[in-house]
């Protein structure tokens, strides 16, 4: 089976926390009750997040770092989430995860969708 790396919230309920996270999933759930709205949008899952991940060790374990940090060690906290932003921007999206993406943009228009990080 292939990786999805988005999926339209329409798509989405709440059995697939795994694949979108919670807060995708609780929306993909909202839609079914009536009275309540819920803009178009999509998400992009876990499958995304695992792939930047796995080609990023580096942010990984600079997450491992600040999590032991002791939580009263404010200039340690504010260094290592200054190193993890960074990684972050400097993350270049793979084609294929980008172009799905951009597709999922396309079909909501940029201005009516948003996205949904799980």
């Amino acid at each position: 089976m292939s990786e999805q790396y988005v999926v339209d919230l329409q798509e989405i309920d709440e059995s697939q926390v795994a694949v979108v996270g919670g807060k995708a999933a609780h929306l993909g759930g909202l839609l079914g009750v009536e009275g309540v709205r819920v803009p178009a949008g999509f998400c992009v899952t876990t499958d995304a997040f695992r792939r930047i991940m796995a080609e990023t060790p580096s942010l990984d374990d600079r997450l491992d770092q600040l999590a032991r940090v002791d939580p009263d060690d404010r200039e340690s906290i504010r260094t290592l989430s200054a190193e993890i932003r960074r990684t972050i921007e400097e993350i270049a999206l793979p084609d294929d995860l980008a172009r799905a993406i951009t597709q999922a943009l396309a079909r909501h228009g940029e201005d009516d969708a948003y996205a949904v990080r799980s």
